[in-house]
């Protein structure tokens, strides 16, 4: 593990640079000159990122795409300082690309719906729609990015690729990631939180708000279903635990930690405990 290699998008890369393969990265292509240090397409990669204007599909910041922006990411630094992060990525709102109506649904070929987060890239995409949704929207990528851990790594195959993604596992090889719809489901526990706790007593967005009561338009804070079936699961672990924890709001703390600071073992400890040798693994199949 090369914990002392700092890129700017990540807490640090695992794998031996000396491994990348050159040649599984067309950086010429990219910027223009051939590079052999992985280390240096990540930082090139996190500055592109930040001067880039996506053609056809961004559209200019306006001051209240701004004001979105920090109101999202000074709740994110606030509720991640309480699971345990004090330090956080150098991402500028230049690395946040707003895009016209389906522009990520075209961009990516109908891949992602309205937002996607670039971890390795340091940068996110978002669909800029009402201010209510643009809100939702760029919180839950950008907690992806700013309050989830990272790593990178250079697989067994030479590449550069995500190794650690909040609460999610990739393989060395780069084949095969766990727990994705974990870390989902706790991206949307904490947009929920940033919707009840903060949208709502906001008078900029309580006239949105009212208006989707009033249609009858329940407010899509995302991932309710993956949230709905980690919930389940978290209360089938609290009625084994009553005794070490008073509530089940311990054990989500438990979680959310885990997917904001890196250290999955707690969860893992508890869910073997509590269900017997192997069924942490199991937890990749909720």
């Amino acid at each position: 593990m090369n914990e002392k290699i700092q890129v700017p998008q990540a807490e640090k890369i695992v794998g031996d640079v000396d491994d990348f393969d050159p040649y599984a990265y067309d950086s010429e292509k990219c910027f223009g000159e051939f590079i052999t240090d992985p280390t240096e397409i990540l930082k090139k990669l996190f500055h592109e990122n930040s001067t880039l204007f996506i053609e056809p599909f961004e559209i200019e910041k306006t001051e209240r795409d701004f004001e979105i922006i920090n109101l999202v990411t000074d709740s994110i630094k606030t509720y991640t300082k309480h699971y345990g992060r004090n330090n956080f990525i150098e991402l500028t709102s230049d690395h946040i690309h707003y895009f016209e109506e389906n522009g990520v649904k075209e961009m990516t070929n109908d891949f992602f719906e309205n937002g996607m987060s670039d971890n390795k890239g340091g940068q996110l995409i978002v669909d800029r729609g009402e201010d209510l949704e643009t809100a939702i929207l760029t919180f839950h990528e950008l907690w992806h990015i700013l309050a989830s851990y990272t790593a990178l790594q250079v697989t067994t195959e030479g590449e550069i690729e995500i190794y650690r993604s909040g609460f999610s596992v990739v393989k060395r090889d780069g084949s095969k990631a766990f727990f994705n719809t974990v870390d989902e489901a706790l991206t949307g526990y904490a947009t929920k939180k940033f919707f009840t706790e903060i949208l709502r007593s906001r008078s900029d967005f309580q006239d949105s708000i009212a208006q989707r009561e009033v249609d009858g338009k329940e407010v899509d804070t995302s991932r309710k279903d993956e949230l709905a079936t980690l919930l389940k699961y978290i209360d089938s672990v609290y009625e084994k635990n009553k005794d070490n924890f008073k509530n089940r709001d311990e054990i989500i703390d438990m979680f959310m930690r885990a997917q904001v600071t890196g250290n999955i073992l707690p969860v893992g400890r508890l869910i073997e405990n509590t269900f017997g040798r192997g069924a942490f693994r199991k937890l990749d199949e909720l």
